[in-house]
């Protein structure tokens, strides 16, 4: 029977986290064309929040089901959602870099550069990158699914009672190897100019992710008797992180969105509405045009809209 701490933790926290997660993710998804969203590879972004929504259904459930809860689904659903987050924001990254390097092509000749572009180009498109990163967290999960199937005791314990400590081992390890990728990849975005702070985005939830890891390592392990009997500090701990990386990767582009939605007018935000008024004349050049355009208040101003938003998102 679920202690009384952990159904006020679990009823309470979705309550509270379900409609703010569900609304925040219904405005952010119809603000996609907006910056500084478009700039932030959205469709992983709407992924790793889907996966977000789900872990915090899993882990409330699990508060509420303790002593029935399987060990088994427990494991599982905390590698998938280590597994499946980590690869979505380490293909983020990588998008986020790809860009600026194929956008240097024309500016230099070598081989690296251009055989780098020709991948990136085949495989480079973020739905596509994103089929690449599922395959890849399938692929990692198959440890856990192995030890879960070795393990009796995970097999068949239910609750806190089962033995999972080299379960939470590899869990750690696999955040290290994660967090050393992530590391290696924000490392070669040290030169790409970033006006829409998705470095600053992607290092702060890496830092939130580690210090949960290392928080949820130390409550499962040195407060063990507190937190299976008397409140769940350690999944406790999760939530806030879910949360907080929530309101880094989808509250504050939203807010930032909306706010730009507010204070632009439309032809701004959508370049199609002004197509018209500057079609080209019979005799006019490209350079006219242009010229047009920037002379025009309405013009210029979506005009540096364009070349922002073609900065870091093609």
């Amino acid at each position: 029977m679920a202690e009384t701490g952990d159904i006020i933790l679990a009823a309470a926290w979705l309550s509270l986290s379900l409609p703010v997660y569900l609304v925040s993710l219904f405005l952010f998804y119809r603000h996609l064309t907006v910056q500084p969203i478009k700039a932030r590879a959205p469709e992983f972004v709407v992924a790793s929040d889907l996966v977000l929504l789900l872990w915090t259904l899993c882990l409330c459930v699990q508060r509420l089901e303790q002593d029935k809860y399987p060990c088994w689904l427990s494991l599982l659903q905390g590698f998938a959602g280590l597994v499946l987050l980590s690869t979505l924001y380490i293909c983020r990254s990588f998008v986020l870099f790809s860009n600026f390097y194929a956008s240097q092509v024309d500016k230099a000749s070598t081989l690296g550069h251009s055989l780098w572009a020709g991948v990136y180009r085949r495989y480079g498109h973020p739905r596509q990158l994103l089929r690449i990163s599922l395959a890849l967290a399938a692929t990692v999960m198959v440890p856990p699914v192995v030890l879960v199937f070795v393990d009796a005791d995970i097999r068949q314990g239910q609750g806190d009672e089962c033995s999972r400590r080299a379960a939470d081992w590899l869990m750690f390890s696999y955040a290290v190897l994660y967090l050393g990728v992530f590391l290696y990849v924000a490392s070669k975005l040290k030169n790409v100019w970033d006006g829409f702070k998705i470095k600053e985005e992607l290092f702060f939830t890496a830092v939130i992710a580690l210090f949960t890891v290392l928080l949820w390592l130390f409550f499962n392990n040195a407060t063990e008797e507190f937190n299976d009997n008397t409140f769940a500090i350690s999944t406790f701990c999760l939530l806030v992180g879910v949360a907080a990386v929530w309101s880094v990767s989808t509250i504050w582009p939203l807010y930032r969105a909306m706010k730009k939605s507010l204070e632009l007018p439309a032809e701004i935000l959508n370049p199609e509405l002004l197509k018209e008024e500057f079609e080209p004349k019979p005799g006019e050049t490209d350079a006219d045009v242009l010229l047009r355009v920037l002379k025009n208040d309405k013009g210029r101003a979506s005009f540096m809209q364009f070349l922002v938003s073609q900065l870091l998102c093609s």
